[in-house]
């Protein structure tokens, strides 16, 4: 199947999931998502049956693509889930140091926080979608670990480990967001 015919099914079957799923995060990352369980179903099929039923723009391989779709969904949503327990403990910590603050330094120490703080879903797309090159890497300010991965890239040994990382990435994001939120506290607590 070509690339075109790939990202149209799994265009269609990112929408086909999300619409049997009833999701509740934006489309593109349904979309997205849709695509890449498409190019994973297809692989899996050809692995396990020994011959590939993604063959072209047809009922088989709409079935395959939306069952990769839902399969990539639901590990999306289960580790979603888990950096939303997350976020929330962090804006917790978050909000314990502001009340903590005196009055006048309440905005600002808010202001630099939210400028500072990352995202865990931005985090964990960028591992999916580009970890083999350290995307997530250089998100996170981790910028040595990130040039080893576009330096090893040509090797996809990067994006397996990035793969294994998408799972704990939430775990990273809410430790980053806790030591960003201590430094500037910090700063603002002299």
């Amino acid at each position: 199947m070509g690339l075109f015919t790939s990202i149209i099914v799994g265009l269609l079957a990112g929408m086909a999931a999300s619409w049997l799923m009833k999701t509740d995060h934006e489309w593109y990352i349904d979309i997205l998502i849709g695509i890449a369980g498409s190019i994973l179903a297809g692989l899996i099929t050809s692995l396990l049956l020994g011959t590939n039923l993604v063959t072209g723009f047809n009922l088989t391989t709409l079935l395959v693509s939306v069952g990769g779709a839902v399969l990539l969904l639901l590990l999306f949503n289960k580790l979603i889930g888990k950096s939303n327990n997350l976020a929330e403990q962090s804006e917790t910590n978050i909000a314990q140091m502001v009340n903590s603050l005196p009055t006048d330094k309440r905005t600002p120490f808010i202001l630099q926080i939210n400028s500072e703080k990352k995202d865990p879903t931005v985090a964990l797309l960028l591992a999916l979608f580009l970890g083999g090159i350290g995307a997530h890497k250089f998100y996170l300010g981790k910028t040595g670990a990130g040039i080893l991965y576009l330096l090893f890239c040509w090797t996809f040994v990067p994006a397996l480990i990035a793969l294994f990382e998408a799972f704990t990435i939430s775990k990273t994001v809410a430790q980053y967001n806790d030591a960003k939120a201590q430094e500037i506290f910090r700063m603002y607590n002299q």
